[in-house]
């Protein structure tokens, strides 16, 4: 079903660069989620316990830009701007990332990075606004992405040999729904 709905999308040329964008924004969300505790121990020299409160952090910012921000923000933003605030605020944070030399820092500059949430669900409603609700399902595109993204990103990003990326592989086979 996913396929056929990616198939019926070429009538609409402009919500192929929308989904490429999307899955880009989130394939680089993943290789910061998927490297975030092996930056930490090299730069930082951080313990277990420190990278489980940095991600214990990521998930009450992530959690409050999803459940309350967005709904002030999109609205007053409007689609458009959200989506370039929320890329802005992205890169701002990426870049701070780069920047930290101390560890209190990348607490901090998580801020403006989780704040780039806002972009998603901004893009998301203008890819379904481009395209009629009675051609294709809009869920079964964004699971296909979802999962692609998934399997590329885990490959790209986590995987150091072929063997770990088949192994990497079938426990997200397992996982997915």
């Amino acid at each position: 079903m996913a396929i056929g709905s990616l198939k019926q999308l070429q009538k609409y040329p402009a919500v192929g660069g929308l989904i490429l964008s999307f899955f880009l924004i989130y394939l680089a969300a993943n290789a910061v989620q998927s490297t975030w505790s092996f930056f930490g121990i090299k730069q930082f020299n951080w313990t277990p316990k420190i990278i489980g409160l940095s991600l214990g952090l990521v998930g009450l910012l992530v959690g409050a830009v999803q459940g309350g921000l967005i709904r002030i923000v999109n609205p007053w933003l409007g689609n458009k701007k959200s989506v370039y605030a929320g890329l802005a605020l992205y890169a701002i944070g990426l870049f701070l990332f780069s920047t930290a030399t101390q560890s209190w820092m990348m607490f901090l500059f998580l801020v403006p990075y989780c704040l780039g949430g806002i972009c998603g669900p901004a893009l998301q409603s203008i890819i379904s606004g481009q395209v009629p609700r009675q051609c294709c399902s809009n869920e079964a595109i964004f699971r296909q992405k979802t999962r692609l993204k998934l399997r590329v990103g885990s490959y790209c990003l986590t995987c150091k040999s072929p063997v770990r990326a088949v192994a990497f592989q079938c426990t997200l086979r397992k996982l997915s729904p």
